[in-house]
């Protein structure tokens, strides 16, 4: 089992900017940090001596599992090696264009949005580098101690913009900047910052620079009953809301529970799937919405739309 991340990059005082990330990264000499993963606040989820699960406290992020180390999950989406739930058929449930939940629903949406520095977006960093398509090719920069910073576009305000996750794979040429929302209403809050206009224009820039690409999109942890379109799935209380905000300026955003979702299928019946390879196409198609874990969200007239993820 693996709960050890050391694709950080360490970014030193006085170059926190997203340039010196991406310089680091193409750096032969780069600092590197380890970071601890399946980490809850106040107690670790495996024994530091057995590096067993401890049962009790796992959320069934499958950060620590391999292929081949488990085929199945208990009620509560806790890796075990007894029969039990398969994890190739809960994988084999996601994105095929309808609601579904993983695993019926279990506690990691809640724990999720329990802390968006501290859980959402150090977990959504690592399921990046585990779906990678290139592990070592890729490096990292994440909340809640080592963001990156940039010089925010058409404000005012000189104060600079903190970057919750960046990523780069440096063979494939390829940067992806996500801003984390601990939930659906963490958003909806966030969404007078205005952080889409204010961000995508100076990263879109700082990547031709580099001559990279670059895709930028919010990751929203907790539940993703708000975020699937009108009339899908269970009765939403924040679904209107929340289109509101994406439709205003035509954001972009993915759910930490589809991040999951793709690492259940990377592990199971799909071990090429990579987000380098198979979401970024996606995330940048002109129609994209969201991804969560019944499949893709477009817009088509107007409407959202949900539909089987191409890699399906």
């Amino acid at each position: 089992m693996q709960y050890i991340l050391e694709n950080t990059i360490g970014l030193g005082n006085g170059k926190r900017h997203l340039e010196h990330f991406i310089e680091e990264a193409y750096s032969q000499t780069k600092q590197l940090l380890i970071t601890e993963l399946c980490v809850h606040p106040g107690y670790f989820a495996i024994d530091d001596v057995t590096e067993e699960i401890i049962q009790e406290k796992c959320v069934g992020c499958l950060l620590c599992v391999e292929t081949g180390d488990f085929e199945f999950i208990d009620q509560n989406s806790v890796p075990i090696n007894h029969e039990g739930m398969s994890l190739d058929a809960i994988a084999s449930n996601c994105f095929k264009g309808k609601f579904y939940q993983y695993n019926n629903g279990d506690k990691f949406s809640s724990h999720t949005e329990s802390n968006e520095t501290k859980i959402t977006n150090p977990i959504g960093a690592s399921y990046l580098v585990q779906i990678s398509s290139s592990p070592s090719a890729m490096y990292i920069c994440s909340s809640p101690s080592n963001e990156c910073s940039i010089q925010k576009s058409n404000v005012i305000s000189k104060r600079e913009g903190h970057l919750d996750i960046s990523a780069i794979n440096i063979e494939l040429g390829e940067l992806f900047i996500l801003e984390g929302k601990k939930n659906v209403d963490g958003f909806i809050k966030d969404s007078k910052r205005e952080q889409w206009a204010q961000y995508f224009p100076t990263i879109d820039k700082i990547a031709k620079s580099f001559e990279i690409n670059s895709t930028f999109c919010y990751l929203i942890g907790g539940s993703e009953v708000d975020m699937y379109p009108d009339g899908i799935g269970p009765i939403s209380r924040h679904h209107a809301m929340f289109k509101k905000v994406v439709d205003k300026d035509r954001k972009k955003f993915i759910s930490l529970e589809s991040l999951r979702a793709m690492k259940a299928t990377k592990l199971t019946i799909k071990q090429d799937l990579s987000w380098e390879v198979n979401l970024l196409p996606v995330i940048n198609r002109s129609d994209f919405v969201g991804l969560v874990t019944g499949g893709v969200i477009f817009r088509k007239d107007g409407a959202w739309v949900l539909e089987k993820a191409p890699w399906t």
